[in-house]
């Protein structure tokens, strides 16, 4: 099902898992994450919205008052079997920075499309991490991110791929990057 958080801070540590579960359809449930300072994930934390089956998968958005930091080997993604992929939004007044992470949008099989990204702050800094849109047939997810400083380092990638389908588009709105 669903899962809302409303919180001042949102801190994930040690492998902490916040999954949606897949609705009786088999769609994956949205995550809502409203924080009025900082969400953090750190040392192999999660947040996944998935589906089994024919069910799209959940969406996740999060909206962080200040900053998202995803760290060490966290991870922030939706996931489909077969059909469309769910979109994750995330938003911070500051900044969003990944760190030897990801975030990613998939569909495993059949001809979903990708699910689209968007990130929404002030700065974006990525360090050996991935904001990945992909799909197997259908056409990969779009990703946004609309920032005055992008910053990645060599080692990061931003990709809306498809395996047989369109590839989705990247679209950086930064300035400086």
């Amino acid at each position: 099902g669903n899962c809302k958080f409303n919180v001042n801070m949102l801190k994930a540590d040690d492998a902490t898992q916040i999954p949606s579960s897949p609705t009786s359809s088999g769609h994956g449930g949205t995550i809502t994450i409203t924080a009025g300072q900082s969400v953090t994930l750190n040392n192999g934390s999660s947040i996944s919205a998935s589906s089994t089956g024919a069910g799209n998968a959940g969406s996740i958005a999060i909206k962080a008052g200040q900053q998202v930091d995803i760290f060490g080997n966290s991870s922030v993604k939706t996931e489909a079997a077969q059909t469309s992929g769910g979109n994750i939004d995330i938003q911070a007044i500051d900044r969003v920075r990944l760190v030897n992470s990801s975030i990613s949008t998939s569909v495993l099989g059949g001809g979903g499309s990708g699910g689209n990204i968007t990130i929404d702050p002030d700065v974006v800094v990525l360090q050996n991490s991935q904001v990945i849109a992909q799909a197997v047939q259908g056409a990969g997810g779009n990703i946004t991110i609309t920032t005055p400083l992008f910053l990645a380092d060599f080692t990061s990638l931003v990709s809306a791929s498809s395996q047989i389908g369109l590839n989705g588009t990247v679209t950086i709105q930064s300035p400086t990057s």
